[in-house]
């Protein structure tokens, strides 16, 4: 034999890429807290339904809220939480307390939707699914997130960790996942024959009836059928807000939240001049109203009406025309200040733009604010005016936050957030 036809060993064939070997991913897997907690979102998911029953909604409500944070804990009792998530988790429970004490002085009915905002905060800071970590200038990225994202990508979480709790460990490696998924089409088949049978009933009055005498007969409870169908799509949601929001892969997370932070800093390509020119004709616009209407607008300091005017007509007129000029401020200067193209030269140009336009927004705010004092002075308190000087404060202090923000660099969207919250949930308790 010719040994000069022997080739190496590590000889590889010019232009042959080796084919990569697929690798296998894991097998779902439910820790022992996620199958305890799948099964106790199944009885906190029915409660839920209960909250709706006039007689006894509000200890429902109560049993509901501990099941909650009882799961959310459970489920996170490895990370650590942080001081921000017992501010929110105070938020929420002040909301649930003014349903259950049933305090309307200042709100009406929405203390309930309220306490679901506060509900999926809590859940993203104590889980840490925040995209920063902490609350910030991403929450609005987060709030959606957590009420769509997180939740419906991991719908039939639930599902997959009440039946790994009964195939066991070693079934579970093999056929978890087609299990999952069989007990979720056998939900979705149940519920479109329910829905069926329901709108043949509606076609056909015999039909319906013989339906009727067969629930009879087995006594079956349309309304309970009605919950249980409820709280199945409830409890989905719920565990795969909890449950989803602890799977996260946390520096995958902090790592997509500074990618994000990486293209908002990318935005600045406006040429300056556009947005100092428009940040001037605003100034010069606000500027010039208050010249024209100095005696209107601030009358309420000296406790002087306009010629005409009762003091009714006087508070209330422009009152919420004031609040949305001061929010298309904070969009203008949140432009301004992201998307206009930065140099040495224009840094200081574009801050002192910002600048002006936010003193202006807090001379609106306490112009406003005069207003609504005249009015509650004279008048007194009422739940829609506690309401207004609610938004007044908030506002104001946006103005605020926005200025420090901008001037000294400080992160001070995370302490707006949290005094709104608290200020929020404060009047939900009077």
């Amino acid at each position: 034999m010719d040994n000069n036809n022997l080739l190496p060993g590590s000889y590889e064939p010019a232009g042959l890429v080796p084919v990569p070997k697929n690798e296998e991913k894991p097998f779902f897997s439910a820790s022992i807290e996620e199958k305890i907690a799948a099964f106790l979102m199944l009885i906190a998911a029915y409660i839920y339904t209960l909250m709706f029953d006039g007689e006894n909604h509000r200890l429902w409500l109560g049993v509901f809220f501990g099941l909650f944070v009882l799961i959310t804990e459970l489920l996170n009792k490895k990370t650590r939480p942080t001081a921000e998530s017992f501010i929110i988790l105070a938020c929420l429970t002040a909301s649930v307390v003014s349903l259950i004490a049933d305090r309307r002085a200042v709100w009406e009915g929405e203390q309930f939707l309220f306490a679901h905002a506060f509900a999926v905060w809590w859940v993203l800071s104590r889980s840490g699914a925040l995209l920063s970590g902490i609350s910030g200038h991403l929450i609005p990225i987060d709030a959606v997130r957590g009420a769509f994202v997180i939740p419906f990508k991991n719908f039939i979480l639930q599902f997959r960790s009440i039946v790994s709790a009964f195939i066991g460990e070693k079934r579970e490696k093999k056929g978890g996942a087609g299990a999952a998924l069989a007990a979720a089409a056998v939900a979705v088949s149940s519920v479109l024959l329910i829905i069926a049978v329901s709108l043949l009933s509606g076609a056909d009055a015999r039909f319906g009836e013989a339906v009727q005498k067969l629930a009879d007969a087995l006594k079956i409870d349309a309304e309970v059928v009605l919950r249980l169908f409820m709280s199945i799509h409830i409890g989905a949601w719920l565990f795969g807000l909890i449950a989803g929001s602890a799977r996260l892969d946390k520096p995958g997370l902090r790592a997509r939240g500074e990618r994000i932070e990486n293209a908002l800093s990318r935005l600045g390509r406006v040429p300056a001049a556009v947005w100092l020119v428009s940040s001037a004709a605003f100034a010069v616009i606000y500027a010039s109203f208050f010249a024209l209407q100095g005696s209107y607008l601030f009358g309420a300091f000296a406790r002087k009406l306009p010629e005409g005017f009762v003091v009714a007509e006087y508070a209330r007129q422009g009152f919420f025309e004031l609040c949305r000029v001061m929010a298309v401020n904070f969009a203008l200067v949140w432009c301004v200040t992201r998307t206009a193209r930065r140099s040495p030269q224009n840094e200081r140009l574009i801050t002192a733009a910002a600048l002006v336009i936010l003193t202006e927004s807090l001379i609106f705010a306490i112009i406003a604010a005069s207003k609504l004092w005249l009015y509650i002075d004279c008048f007194g308190f009422t739940p829609r005016r506690l309401q207004s000087a609610w938004l007044i404060a908030v506002l104001a202090s946006g103005c605020v936050a926005f200025a420090l923000n901008i001037a000294l660099g400080k992160r001070t969207m995370r302490p707006w957030l949290m005094f709104s919250a608290l200020t929020l949930s404060t009047t939900a308790l009077l």
